[in-house]
């Protein structure tokens, strides 16, 4: 079933079509399979005697090499469908998706540069091809999965082969459609870039080979997974991702006591994080300053940092850091709802409240009107000497609700002037939907119930299909957890109000998938500029280790989800999240290569796609961002309370 090819460098650049290589003859004897190639190389595969249902996993060692060319072995698995396939490559390509951002709303940086499968296309073109191969490391779980004809297929590669002298290699993993030769997944020894490098929402033209040589190859070992079953649905990768993630899983190196953090954290905030002219917390700052960015309400901003910070002065008992959030909170109440349209603004530009400035054509968007109420209800809850939060966020609420469409879904974006809905495009809608199940029970909205559970079935066919049409506000049309988590939000409240399995297996599914983007496993660093991991961390439609707003957040649902229904796949990817979170700020002043104790950034640069820093491969991007170490603190807050014990 699996062809095992071994492909010259020079070749790969010789030709332009799909490449194919020498094709190795397999011999196998109990446990063990050899490929000999005639070019003068041989593998040795070694399986498992113990393998999950489904799951074949192996040791893929180089035993001899006398061929003094670079190269690759590409391990091939033709598909044979009768249909296009889905295919996932996580963090790189889901299905056909990739971040078309401009497409929805008419976003201010235009459509993204990202890479778009085009199935079974001529030619390859820059941003549009029949085919992608990429390095391992561009993947959160190093790994290629296609969905076809009621059956499933996958291949796992760690990201690296190294050998006895710790020399080491990246991996790939990729994809084929050619109306010519058929369909096929494949994983590499040694990583190419086809039919080009992905780097900054760019492709680089011409493939990129980092190949194997004579000097290096032998002994030269990494681990592999080979995975079939049937698919009934679209969830078919979920027991090849837990089986592959238990396999080359590492724990996140060690971070700073909970509580440490918690008070490193926080403080850095009261103390750094506040814009001296109008009192909110900003975006950044680099090493220049403040950024002249917007400061946000709910979407990485004001309230999404607010409400970590309260809860955790309040564990401390520091009430100076409850009054400065409560103070902010108090004040964005008051001056963010437009007195126009009765619905939140969305950001603070020269200290006057302003519509979206991300998205113009979103105006008011549902994400952050959505996820403004969902933190003043939560907060409200938390504290009943703050009911006025939730009546405010209510009554935001009760200007959308006309709005749902008779199939249960919400507007993306709210018009700024007179608050009608400008598109339903976006998945953005779905962010009211919890916060209507919680004005529901503590407000006793009328109707809010009755249209939030409609929401839930119209949000939940378009989750299960797992093609989405909008994400977070800079990601339309890619693969992201950022919407997931309004699903996760409502599915979990849904669950404390009325119960049920079906809505534990609906959270189970959103959870997978989202955990699907969190590295499973730690990266190798070419420029590490301190001992930082990767495992936990989330990845965006830029294929970078990222703290996002909503990553801590939604640990909170995962705790809950996790005392009704022990998931030992999930408890140990929380597990992984809380212990990331605990390392990912400055714990001594500039251990990150600049910033103050407490400080963290957003992006981390395990990976060559570098975004804001052109070195890449181990590197951070400079600056601190306040909204991150927000996320930060919602993870020290599920820890401390017990979160990922068993």
């Amino acid at each position: 079933m699996h062809i095992f090819e071994l492909i010259l460098e020079r070749d790969l650049w010789m030709h332009d079509g799909i490449p194919f290589g020498q094709v190795g003859a397999v011999s196998t004897s109990g446990r063990e399979t050899v490929v000999t190639f005639a070019a003068g190389c041989r593998l040795q595969i070694t399986f498992d005697d113990e393998a999950a249902a489904h799951a074949r996993l192996a040791t893929c060692r180089i035993a001899a090499c006398t061929l003094e060319d670079p190269f690759i072995i590409l391990i091939r698995r033709p598909l044979q469908n009768r249909t296009q396939p889905y295919f996932m490559i996580p963090a790189t390509l889901y299905g056909t998706n990739n971040a078309d951002r401009g497409i929805v709303a008419e976003h201010v940086m235009g459509t993204g540069g990202d890479p778009k499968l085009t199935y079974r296309a001529p030619r390859p073109e820059r941003l549009f091809s029949h085919s992608w191969h990429f390095r391992a490391d561009h993947a959160a779980v190093p790994s290629v999965a296609a969905t076809y004809d009621d059956h499933f297929a996958a291949m796992g590669i760690e990201e690296s082969c190294a050998n006895d002298a710790d020399e080491w290699v990246y991996n790939g993993v990729g994809l084929w459609t050619s109306a010519e030769h058929g369909d096929s997944i494949s994983v590499t020894l040694g990583s190419l870039d086809w039919p080009g490098r992905f780097v900054r929402h760019v492709v680089k033209p011409g493939r990129v080979v980092e190949p194997l040589t004579a000097a290096t190859a032998v002994g030269m070992a990494c681990r592999l997974c080979f995975y079939e079953s049937e698919a009934t649905d679209l969830f078919a990768y979920e027991p090849f991702i837990t089986t592959w993630v238990d396999t080359i899983h590492e724990s996140p190196r060690e971070g700073a006591p909970v509580e440490q953090a918690m008070r490193d954290v926080a403080g850095a905030l009261v103390a750094d994080a506040i814009d001296p002219e109008h009192g909110y917390f900003y975006m950044y700052r680099s090493t220049e300053g403040f950024v002249e960015t917007p400061a946000l309400l709910a979407w990485a901003g004001v309230l999404q940092i607010a409400r970590p910070v309260r809860r955790v002065g309040a564990g401390l008992g520091d009430e100076e850091i409850v009054t400065t959030a409560s103070d902010m909170i108090d004040r964005a109440v008051a001056g963010a709802i437009s007195p126009t349209t009765g619905l939140f603004f969305d950001s603070v530009v020269d200290g006057q409240w302003r519509p979206n400035l991300w998205w113009p054509g979103l105006g008011h968007s549902g994400l952050v009107n959505g996820g403004a109420c969902h933190l003043l209800l939560k907060m409200a809850e938390e504290d009943p000497s703050r009911a006025a939060w939730g009546e405010a966020a209510a009554k935001v609420l009760e200007r959308v609700l006309p709005y749902q469409r008779e199939d249960g879904c919400f507007p993306g974006g709210l018009s700024p002037d007179d608050g009608t809905p400008l598109t339903y495009e976006t998945f953005g809608g779905c962010y009211f939907v919890s916060p209507l199940l919680l004005a529901h029970r503590l407000c006793g909205m009328p109707g809010a119930r009755d249209a939030a559970l409609r929401a839930i079935e119209y949000y939940w066919e378009v989750f299960k299909n797992l093609e989405w049409v909008g994400v977070d506000l800079d990601c339309a049309g890619a693969q992201d957890s950022g919407s997931s988590y309004a699903l996760i939000r409502a599915l979990v409240e849904q669950h404390h109000q009325v119960g049920g399995e079906d809505v534990l297996d609906r959270i189970g599914h959103v959870f997978h998938y989202a955990f699907t983007y969190r590295f499973a496993h730690n990266t190798r660093h070419r420029n590490p500029v301190c001992d930082w991991s990767s495992s936990g961390s989330k990845v965006t439609s830029t294929p970078n280790v990222h703290l996002d707003a909503f990553g801590g957040e939604i640990l909170e649902e995962l705790n809950v989800f996790l005392m009704q229904r022990d998931d030992p796949y999930l408890r140990l990817r929380l597990g992984d999240s809380l212990a990331w979170a605990r390392q990912a700020y400055n714990r001594t002043e500039g251990e990150y290569g600049w910033g103050k104790q407490g400080w963290c950034t957003e992006q981390y640069y395990h990976t060559y796609n570098v975004y804001h820093c052109f070195e890449g491969d181990g590197t951070v991007w400079v600056g601190y961002f306040p909204w991150a170490a927000g996320s930060l603190l919602n993870a020290f807050l599920v820890e401390a309370s017990g979160g990922a014990k068993g």
